[in-house]
């Protein structure tokens, strides 16, 4: 019973080490996108274009569904900006 009990946790030490081992190799995180909910969405594109020079992919609105969505692109980094007409603000909250 003890030699069962000994092999049970050698061999779990075994695999965590192997596990803990492979996260060596993995790369580093780099933010590629994000979304953003903005109340002023051209107020938004000019302070990402100018101050950051991100430049505007496209623009869609969609009056019936209550939101102006624009895609926003510099380098390998994407932004989407949505502004909701439906949104609660924290004023009104």
């Amino acid at each position: 019973m003890k030699m069962r009990y000994f092999i049970s946790i050698a061999g779990l030490i075994w695999v965590s080490s192997y596990c803990i081992a492979q996260s060596e190799f993995l790369p580093d995180p780099e933010a590629y996108y994000s979304a953003l909910i903005v109340s002023d969405i051209d107020s938004s594109i000019a302070w990402y274009s100018n101050g950051f020079g991100f430049e505007v992919l496209n623009k869609t609105e969609s009056k019936e569904r209550g939101f102006i969505q624009a895609n926003l692109k510099r380098g390998n980094i994407l932004i989407e900006l949505i502004e909701l007409n439906t949104a609660i603000s924290l004023k009104d909250a």
